[in-house]
């Protein structure tokens, strides 16, 4: 316990107190350029590691330096951004800020850098940029010339290519389950499954948006894909709250907050193979899953075993309940600060049971719309 106080105590030395920040501007004097700092009051974690292993202190900072390396930084053109955005720095900052992304304007130069983890960087600028389109994707096997097989991608592959694309990135490498992986070359056009030796090439056809109507109660936005916080009065009138309230102990948990989910271009995916009534459904996940989720719909790269009723199912490994209490058992993780993240989620399938698995190839058939955060409620000890 000594060894455990004594590092503890080290570690509070080491953590400074944070001054408070306002979020006012201050225009910087220059000489030709105007400059102006825009300040914000972000929220951040500390990492306390505790052990009682005699080089603890290696191991922390071995864990730091990992964890920095995980760090990106990438120039994007800021005459890509969408104009409405541009004219509105602070908007800017803050759509930058909501994907935990520090922002560095240049306008002198044109150039937005972006540093944070790779990937929020580029689910960050593809959204922020104009002239957007939205495609299905599939790769085509030749033989002697002649086109010999074509096979086309699911919803959450053809996703992250029109982002790969949007954000001017020229390869990439995309895992779809455990056996199957995809090296595209955006440049050539050309795709390379790991399980066989053959190239094969990129096929893309441009969803016919002209006819589409966004769902009433979505807002008008310059983005395509955002989230919105659900006030508080209005839960009731949610069928995903009543469900949630019906299953799952409110005298045990709580709701912190819900966000309803505007996903345009999965949206487009969704209303291209809806043939079915409309379902609601659960979909529980870890943290570290939400945003992808929120980005490119339900996606599963492991096969999963949910009991024996599905042993035999090797392919559907994304978890759907009807109820949010089965979600919660056997898809949500509780993250380090006592939350846990359940999707509702609209099912475009004819099918009547309270637990199913969808492949990575049905997977746009399940639309989420909307992340329920919740938590267990602080027990009165009085």
């Amino acid at each position: 316990m000594n060894r455990y106080k004594k590092h503890t105590c080290s570690l509070r030395e080491q953590i400074t107190s944070t001054p408070k920040i306002s979020n006012e501007r201050k225009p910087i004097k220059s000489v030709g350029i105007k400059q102006r700092t825009i300040k914000r009051d972000i929220q951040s974690k500390r990492i306390i590691t505790l052990s009682d292993l005699k080089n603890i202190d290696q191991h922390h900072q071995l864990l730091i330096k990992s964890l920095e390396k995980l760090m990106h930084e990438q120039t994007f053109d800021l005459t890509l951004v969408e104009s409405k955005i541009i004219s509105q720095v602070d908007l800017l900052i803050d759509i930058c800020l909501s994907y935990n992304v520090i922002p560095h304007i240049d306008y002198s130069r044109s150039e937005l850098i972006l540093r944070g983890d790779h990937e929020s960087c580029l689910q960050c600028f593809s959204n922020l940029r104009q002239e957007k389109y939205i495609h299905q994707y599939s790769y085509v096997f030749t033989e002697n010339g002649e086109k010999s097989e074509e096979i086309q991608f699911n919803s959450y592959i053809s996703l992250k290519i029109d982002e790969a694309f949007t954000v001017g990135e020229k390869n990439i490498r995309i895992e779809d389950n455990q056996q199957l992986v995809f090296d595209i070359d955006l440049t050539k056009l050309q795709v390379r499954p790991t399980k066989t030796r053959r190239n094969a090439f990129l096929v893309k056809k441009q969803f016919d948006v002209s006819k589409s109507r966004i769902p009433s109660s979505w807002s008008t936005s310059f983005l395509m894909i955002r989230t919105k916080e659900i006030t508080k009065s209005s839960y009731e009138s949610l069928q995903c709250v009543r469900v949630f309230q019906e299953t799952m102990s409110m005298s045990a948990w709580q709701i912190d907050r819900i966000e309803s989910i505007e996903n345009y271009p999965l949206y487009q995916h969704f209303m291209s193979r809806k043939r079915d009534e409309i379902q609601l459904y659960f979909h529980g996940c870890s943290f570290a899953s939400v945003q992808s989720i929120i980005h490119y719909g339900l996606h599963s790269t492991n096969a999963s075993h949910y009991g024996e009723q599905f042993e035999n199912d090797s392919i559907g490994s994304i978890c759907l309940t009807r109820d949010a209490l089965n979600s919660h058992l056997y898809g949500t993780r509780r993250s380090t600060d006592g939350k846990h993240y359940l999707f509702a989620v609209e099912l475009a399938k004819d099918d009547d049971n309270n637990f199913l698995l969808l492949s990575n190839d049905d997977a746009c058939l399940a639309l989420p719309t909307y992340l329920i955060v919740y938590e267990r409620r602080q027990q009165d000890l009085n």
